[in-house]
């Protein structure tokens, strides 16, 4: 039986950015996807923003896909304008959204999810690899035991089940 520090459930951008920051921080991470490859099931895209609060602090898509981000990654195109359309038989209610999409913003650009995720596998696998871990695709989880077992270090460890789909 495999053993890992720590073992990620699915490959969306959660699960790609957990994975990626594990590694930084030295742990042996493994993602478990059920897909053939990362970025296959997901079929959304949406807006992703980078934010510049007057107060505090955020964590942005430069902190999780790295200061590169807009040069690199799979972006659609960038959000300069934002409207937003009601329609009903004959008439049309328009409204310009676009002081508030850019409100505190560096920027936004449109993604296609199965895109960026495919393209931010291979950066957070290349991480995991370093550290012993990476991605596992094909994998369906189809239980977790949360048995803790004690080893002879008395560390706490927890099982996943898992079969691989053909």
């Amino acid at each position: 039986m495999e053993k890992y520090d720590v073992a990620i459930i699915g490959g969306g951008s959660a699960g790609l950015a957990a994975l990626k920051q594990l590694s930084t921080l030295g742990k042996q991470a493994v993602l478990l996807e059920a897909g053939e490859k990362v970025g296959v099931k997901n079929i959304s895209g949406g807006i992703l923003y980078s934010k510049k609060p007057n107060n505090g602090r955020v964590y942005n898509v430069e902190d999780i896909y790295g200061q590169n981000f807009v040069n690199e990654a799979p972006l659609q195109r960038k959000i300069t304008q934002y409207l937003l359309h009601a329609t009903s038989k004959d008439k049309v209610f328009s409204m310009d959204l676009t002081a508030a999409h850019e409100y505190q913003s560096n920027f936004g650009y449109s993604v296609l999810m199965n895109e960026l995720n495919a393209w931010f596998a291979q950066s957070a696998d290349e991480s995991a690899q370093k550290c012993g871990g990476g991605i596992v695709p094909g994998v369906h989880v189809n239980d977790i035991s949360w048995d803790a077992m004690q080893d002879q270090n008395f560390q706490q460890h927890s099982c996943i089940k898992v079969s691989k789909l053909l």
